[in-house]
């Protein structure tokens, strides 16, 4: 999991009440905070709409960017039991290795969820090379897999999540690590309070 050296436990949530007998910080695990603000929950709901796990470079503003100004993505605060961050394959735009998951039985994984319309997952696929047909499909350079996140609330929900299809390690750039940082940052922040950084990411 994340380094439980830096992180420990939820202070705020921005939809929900945080439950102090639902705290998502072990000794194991425990390397995040609490979400450091409050994330808005931007535009009315809207009908067939669906979830993505965000833990790499894909933070609001890039999201937001690919969508489009006229998208208003709904954001709130996660983590993924059971994987453990890795970087493989290799980004020819950010000339590096980038972020995906691995199974681990003892990981956790903190990022946020987007809450899209199937057009604007349609619009990501194409970013992160996933065929929106067959989008398990191990052909393109990312695949999507349905998992179960916790919320604040730390309620589970089932949303996609952004694999890779590569098991090659390459080590990630600093700036590609910063991008990490901030979509860690967006919601969480360490164990005293500090900012998040691209040095706290563990390289795998």
């Amino acid at each position: 999991g994340e380094d439980p050296r830096y992180y420990s436990k939820l202070k705020r949530c921005f939809d929900h009440t945080y439950h102090p007998r639902r705290n998502p910080f072990n000794k194991v695990d425990g390397w995040f905070s609490r979400p450091r603000s409050n994330p808005r929950r931007r535009g009315p709901r809207q009908a067939r709409r669906t979830s993505v796990f965000c833990y790499g470079s894909n933070d609001p503003a890039q999201i937001e960017e690919r969508l489009g100004g006229a998208s208003q993505p709904e954001y709130y605060c996660a983590w993924l039991d059971g994987y453990k961050r890795v970087f493989r394959g290799w980004s020819r735009n950010w000339q590096c290795g980038v972020a995906s998951l691995k199974k681990a039985r003892s990981g956790r994984t903190y990022g946020f969820v987007a809450t899209v319309t199937q057009e604007e997952l349609r619009q990501l696929d194409r970013f992160e090379g996933v065929n929106s047909q067959q989008p398990r499909s191990r052909r393109g350079s990312y695949r999507r897999e349905k998992v179960n996140v916790t919320d604040e609330a730390g309620d589970l929900q089932s949303v996609w999540v952004y694999v890779s299809n590569s098991n090659e390690f390459n080590r990630p750039s600093r700036t590609y690590l910063k991008a990490v940082a901030r979509t860690i940052r967006y919601c969480w922040s360490g164990s005293s309070g500090s900012r998040v950084t691209w040095q706290d990411i563990p390289i795998r």
